[in-house]
């Protein structure tokens, strides 16, 4: 049976998702020098702490986003069998989407950070959601004609 279009444009969307966030695995490789040059120089945050739990923390941060990237990546292959899964993970990312934007705000990064972060996760998340839910919706009715 052929995709429909709602379903090519769903794999798309989560491939794009996927690989944005797979490009965050180098980041656990990072030097510390590196990660101090973009917190002080790019973003201007001043000096970055050289503490255990810093390094810690921004590794495994990068780590869990690739691994959401590649979940994304893999369910895109197979958008009927996986979306149940797939609007389960568009709410998951809403949700945190909104909670980024909060911590942005809150924790004072630049506001161009918080203007981008958390409105474009919940945007992908809203589009991802009505795709799979918009295809979910036009199968059941086809069936119901059969």
């Amino acid at each position: 049976m052929q995709p429909s279009r709602t379903d090519v444009h769903l794999a798309r969307l989560l491939r794009l998702i996927g690989v944005c966030l797979v490009a965050a695995l180098p980041a656990i490789l990072l030097p510390y020098t590196v990660m101090n040059a973009l917190h002080r120089d790019a973003l201007h945050l001043g000096e970055l702490p050289d503490v255990v739990i810093l390094q810690y923390l921004s590794r495994t941060a990068s780590l869990l986003y690739a691994m959401h990237g590649a979940i994304l990546v893999f369910v895109s292959f197979d958008v009927r069998r996986y979306r149940p899964l797939i609007v389960v993970l568009g709410y998951l990312n809403g949700f945190y989407g909104l909670v980024a934007f909060t911590v942005d705000l809150v924790f004072g990064m630049p506001l161009w950070w918080a203007a981008w972060e958390g409105p474009l996760i919940i945007l992908a998340a809203v589009l991802t959601i009505r795709l799979a839910k918009r295809d979910a919706a036009d199968s059941s009715e086809l069936a119901q004609v059969s």
